[in-house]
């Protein structure tokens, strides 16, 4: 039932009531008003009934729009930013890193990254002591330079929980990665002899052998800038897995906390520690020196794993 028709009974029902009751005043004074009267009783609910009529069609429910969904986050899109730069801080169990960021805006949620980092490598179970002022790694054989070129995504989570200044996101890379080995120290030519050959109970002369060893037999250790001319380039794999967090409610300022796992894959292999490690010496006055009892060390190591914590500085425009 609408306003229309709802008028529309009441009009007649007051109507009718109305007049019978006139009815009884006019034969109750004098017939003769009673026409003019009705008259203008009539007129004057047609006239209701009308604007009744035109208030119930211009008050008829129209189709309404669906609503729209509104976020309750911000984006860099909503400044008009879409590209960011950032200088890279980390540590992990290889030592300290620096990287140079560059992130591309694809989504509200989403970025692509890519990042170029120089970070050390070395092997977690080697040892540092200091001898005279100077650092010894004992049974360490070359340094390594990692130069991995990384690319992925960044992707924000829980935008509507979390508060814009504190952004939540999970992010992956991998790319190709380049290492300068090079040594910690320099091999010597050296008469030795191989731990099994000796217990073997061979005649000395038969299992000795010369050669440039890479065994730590006493050298003198090479600083940093030492030793590159015998360097070598070796090419793999990196990547990282890492969960941050962006600071700050404006946009244009880059200030992130990551931490994750990183990785480096060499599929021939990096020889990190002693192949070869010396026992003592067979003392041979018949010799112009003596002879070195050597044994296997370590092997080349492939992968490199660690856990990692970055602080990246920069800007978005």
């Amino acid at each position: 039932m609408n306003i229309y028709s709802g008028y529309t009974g009441v009009s007649l029902l007051f109507y009718t009531t109305l007049n019978d009751h006139t009815q009884r005043i006019v034969h109750t004074h004098h017939h003769n008003t009673a026409t003019p009267l009705k008259r203008s009783l009539l007129f004057t609910l047609i006239f209701g009934w009308v604007l009744a009529a035109a208030a119930s069609l211009s008050a008829q429910p129209g189709i309404e729009p669906p609503l729209r969904g509104v976020d309750s986050y911000r984006t860099p899109l909503d400044d008009g930013l879409r590209n960011a730069a950032a200088f890279n801080l980390a540590i992990n169990n290889f030592g300290f890193g620096i990287a140079g960021e560059y992130r591309r805006v694809v989504g509200p949620l989403s970025e692509v990254v890519v990042e170029l980092q120089l970070t050390a490598l070395r092997d977690v179970t080697e040892q540092n002591y200091q001898f005279f002022g100077q650092q010894i790694i004992p049974n360490k054989r070359n340094r390594i330079l990692s130069f991995p070129l990384t690319a992925g995504f960044k992707h924000r989570i829980f935008p509507q929980p979390v508060s814009d200044n504190f952004r939540l996101f999970v992010s992956g890379q991998a790319g190709p990665t380049a290492a300068f080995v090079y040594p910690y120290y320099d091999a010597e030519r050296i008469r030795y002899v191989m731990e099994d050959d000796l217990n073997s109970g061979a005649d000395l002369e038969d299992i000795m052998q010369i050669g440039l060893v890479e065994a730590n037999i006493g050298q003198f250790v090479n600083d940093v800038f030492q030793g590159w001319g015998d360097g070598e380039w070796l090419f793999g794999t990196a990547g990282q897995f890492a969960l941050g967090i962006d600071f700050g409610e404006q946009f244009n300022s880059v200030t992130t906390l990551k931490i994750g796992f990183t990785f480096s894959y060499f599929a021939g292999g990096v020889q990190v520690m002693d192949p070869l490690n010396a026992l003592g010496v067979i003392p041979t006055p018949q010799y112009e020196s003596d002879v070195y009892v050597l044994r296997e060390g370590t092997p080349k190591q492939k992968f490199f794993g660690s856990p990692f914590i970055t602080l990246s500085f920069g800007s978005m425009w």
